[in-house]
Formats: C-alpha cells, sequence, structure tokens
C-alpha cells in the first residue's frame, strides 16, 4: 500500500489512494483481477494472459465427492460439446447449504488418446486409468454413449436443466430434447457467461480447506482445465472462457460454466416468482 501512496503522489489526476487501496485487496488472490488492476490503474500489461483461478485456492477446495451421496440431489447440468474428435464435457453442479458439489464427467473418441497423451506428458492414460475420463469405442465422438450416461445421470439426479452451446446444438441436444431432458440453450458471450464465471471464481476465492465452497473432489483432469483457463475479458471487465486464449484445454470448465448460468437463471426465476407471490 505504501506503494500505491507513492504512485498517487506522482500521478495525483488518478483514483485515490483509498480505491487504490480497496481495489488491490479485492485484486488478492485471482490472477486475472490483478492483470486487471495493473492494465487498467498502473499501466502495466502482462505478456500472457492471467490464470483466472489460484491454484492454490482451487486445491484448496478439493474436498471429497462421493457421487453415491449425490443420489436424488438437485443438480443442474452444463453440456461443453467439442468437436467429433475431441474432448466433451458434461459438467454437474449440486447446491448445498454451504457452496457447491461438482461432478464433471469427461468423454473422449479412444483415437485421441494419443494425441492429448502427448500434450500432457502422458498424463492422459493416467486419468483414463483412474477413470476421470471416458473413453468412447472409434476415432470419433460416440454421442449415443454420452446419452446413455445423462439418462443414467438423470434417473439419478434431480436434474433441473441442462444447460448447452445454442449455437452448437447437435443430434445429441435435439435427441435429449425430444425425449423430455430440461435443456436450456445458453448463449456464449460476456452476457450470458460473465456472471456464472465470476461466481465460480468467488467461490474459489472464499473456500478454504476447512470450508471448501466449490469441492471438485480433486479431480486432476479439472484442475488441469482450470489451470488452462484464460477468459476473454471486454472492456467492462466482463469474463467469458475463451479456448482461442487459453493454454490448453478448457471444456470442463466450459461445462461448469454453463451449468452455473442455468442454476442462477433457475435461482433468479425462483425469487422472482417469490416476489410476484408476495404482491399478490
Amino acid at each position: 500500500r505504501h506503494v500505491i501512496h507513492v504512485w498517487h503522489t506522482l500521478y495525483p489526476v488518478t483514483p485515490s489512494p483509498e480505491f487504490m487501496a480497496s481495489a488491490w485487496d479485492k485484486a488478492q488472490g485471482s490472477p486475472a483481477q490483478m492483470a486487471s488492476f495493473q492494465r487498467l490503474h498502473l499501466g502495466i500489461r502482462s505478456r500472457q494472459s492471467a490464470r483466472f483461478f489460484d491454484l492454490a485456492r482451487w486445491d484448496r477446495n478439493a474436498s471429497l465427492v462421493d457421487e453415491q451421496a449425490l443420489s436424488g440431489r438437485v443438480a443442474y447440468g452444463g453440456l461443453d460439446l467439442g468437436s467429433v474428435s475431441d474432448l466433451t464435457a458434461l459438467a454437474w453442479l449440486f447446491p448445498a447449504e454451504q457452496g457447491l458439489d461438482v461432478l464433471v464427467r469427461l468423454f473422449m473418441p479412444e483415437a485421441s488418446l494419443g494425441a492429448l497423451d502427448d500434450r500432457t506428458a502422458r498424463n492422459a492414460s493416467g486419468w483414463v486409468k483412474d477413470g476421470w475420463i471416458q473413453l468412447t469405442p472409434g476415432d470419433v465422438t460416440d454421442y449415443d454413449f454420452i446419452k446413455a450416461q445423462v439418462r443414467r445421470d438423470m434417473d439419478t439426479f434431480a436434474v433441473r436443466g441442462i444447460g448447452y452451446d445454442r449455437w452448437n446444438a447437435s443430434q445429441l441436444v435435439a435427441d435429449l430434447d425430444g425425449e423430455g431432458a430440461p435443456m436450456v440453450k445458453v448463449g456464449q458471450g460476456f452476457a450470458s457467461l460473465s456472471g456464472p464465471l465470476k461466481e465460480l471464481g468467488r467461490l474459489v476465492m472464499t473456500g478454504t480447506a476447512r470450508r471448501p465452497m466449490l469441492r471438485h473432489g480433486g479431480n486432476p483432469v479439472l484442475r488441469w482445465m482450470a489451470d488452462n483457463l484464460r477468459p476473454a475479458t471486454d472492456a467492462a471487465e466482463n469474463v467469458k472462457p475463451d479456448k482461442a486464449r487459453s493454454a490448453e484445454k478448457i471444456d470442463g470448465i466450459s461445462a461448469m460454466t454453463t451449468a452455473m448460468a442455468v442454476l442462477l437463471a433457475a435461482d433468479t426465476a425462483s425469487v422472482s416468482q417469490e416476489s410476484a407471490s408476495e404482491g399478490g
């Protein structure tokens, strides 16, 4: 903070020291917010886009996620459909009294494993062996395989909605919608995704080892993706997942953000309904 006061002395036409100190405090623990603070208030531009998640804080939120214990719980889903030869992610968020429990399923054609191994120092084979990634038969994504998993999950969880990219809908989405699954279109722009991604970031920042708020079970693939994430940012400091800017794969994080968009929309609708009832 002493540096901030010195800087303000040199450049008095800038925000007050109190404002700067407050902005500095808010940026602690978030690489993305720190990069934004440096760019907007100190004129410093990083050579590489900042990570969105602080991995130390991410790890503190790991906790344990028992899939069997999630049976019957209210769940909000998000689908991130990759190319036909790439990763596909299905994320489930389970609201709790404090924070969220997270379950992310990842699918990939078995023929693509070698390429992912090359990019992850052969960690991908270990992730498959440990069950973190499910291989589908052949060299293209088997959407029937994924659809069957969604059906099983809908039988197990109290699913309130499954979000998907309205501009990247596939036959999988059409089939699920035709079978009565609660599919929800989610735009992929700043207006739709900034709030949900920031909420994920807030949960990670406020969670601790004693009181984790985004309990992801220590999923190593999800951790890799959280480390890869470099969000796009607009002039108003809105953010959204950006695969082109990110260091590597972020499919699981994208699916979580879409699921969070569905969850937040449901919360807003619930509050509006309650207000209308009270008004009546």
